[in-house]
């Protein structure tokens, strides 16, 4: 993938996208997944400035994945898969706060638990 190219041989990625979404499309627990990245997060912060850049990105684009999907879901009516996507963006969130996006995501984030009757999650 393009994170482990980039990747020095002694440095261990706490994400690979491609493989997440390889997971994703065969229906794996992408949760369980999430949980292994984020016991090793620490690595992160021991990459090269490139390479911090790019992991972080990918998990901006993947809440922005997430977050375009719940939008999707609301114009047809699909509550319950709206809820899971929004439950995956937020499950993501804590990785990326602090930046500039975290502003706009939690603000669609909350627009998103008030449709779906959440209320305690809608206040931002």
């Amino acid at each position: 993938s393009l994170l482990r190219s980039r990747a020095k041989e002694n440095k261990r990625y706490s994400i690979d996208v491609s493989t997440l979404r390889m997971m994703h499309n065969a229906h794996m627990n992408i949760d369980a997944v999430l949980d292994v990245i984020n016991k090793n997060i620490k690595d992160y912060y021991f990459l090269d400035m490139p390479e911090k850049y790019i992991a972080f990105k990918e998990i901006i684009n993947m809440i922005k994945v997430d977050l375009n999907i719940a939008d999707e879901c609301l114009k047809t009516n699909r509550f319950g898969t709206m809820r899971k996507h929004v439950n995956s963006a937020e499950y993501c969130m804590k990785n990326i706060s602090g930046h500039p996006a975290a502003v706009e995501f939690n603000l669609r984030l909350a627009f998103y638990n008030y449709i779906l009757k959440n209320m305690e999650k809608a206040k931002v």
